[in-house]
């Protein structure tokens, strides 16, 4: 018994973490020899404690991939410096076709050159939804500033969704998100809404919604 019980412990000791599972197969071969009930009790422990609690972590911790409702269309956008002094609520020659939503405040910091994608959203989703699987927390999706929101119209204007539909933006003012989504009127002129990045509101995929997001902060997509 004490030769059986010293082989159990140094299969223990030695037997690699990972693999701590196969201690139930060594169990068996050891009770053949036996044939011992201590060691058949020592097997059902065994099997308890190590396989059955292996299973149950892989389980639990197993990590879910992230998956992005955005579809990548116009990499490496170039905003140029902006001065932060520009204010969506007093853009009127950007937006004639009107400004509406919530206010978000006053100007905001001067930005150097910044560097954009422009997505489409693929799937329905919530202003939350729509951020969420880009690899990176979402307080770094909202780093652009109004100012460069108008500036982006002006340098790239061409590249706002065409049709009726918008182009999203998230931005932040002070510690507050925002997002301002800009589309065409009825007669060709430009609008701009903004909401709270907390509305729950549901934003169809059948249009192809554009959103322009910072390049630093995304990882690749096809």
């Amino acid at each position: 018994m004490d030769t059986m019980l010293g082989k159990l412990v140094r299969l223990i000791v030695t037997v690699p973490a990972e693999r701590l599972g196969t201690l139930c197969d060594v169990s068996e071969k050891l009770a053949s020899e036996a044939g011992e009930d201590w060691v058949d009790n020592l097997k059902l422990v065994l099997r308890k404690e190590f396989c059955s609690g292996i299973n149950q972590v892989t389980e639990v911790t197993a990590p879910k991939p992230a998956k992005s409702i955005l579809r990548l269309l116009t990499p490496n956008l170039i905003i140029r410096p902006t001065d932060g002094k520009r204010t969506l609520a007093e853009a009127t020659d950007i937006f004639p076709g009107g400004i509406y939503g919530v206010s978000c405040g006053d100007s905001s910091e001067a930005r150097s050159e910044t560097l954009v994608d422009v997505h489409e959203l693929i799937e329905d989703a919530t202003l939350r939804q729509m951020f969420e699987g880009q690899g990176v927390p979402l307080d770094q999706l909202f780093c652009l500033t109004p100012d460069q929101v108008i500036q982006f119209i002006v340098d790239h204007g061409k590249r706002l969704h065409p049709k009726g539909y918008a182009t999203l933006f998230p931005f932040k003012v002070g510690e507050n998100p925002f997002v301002a989504y800009v589309c065409w009127h009825v007669d060709r002129r430009l609008k701009v809404g903004v909401d709270r990045f907390s509305s729950d509101d549901v934003w169809n995929a059948d249009g192809r919604n554009r959103v322009v997001l910072p390049r630093l902060a995304l990882k690749p997509s096809a």
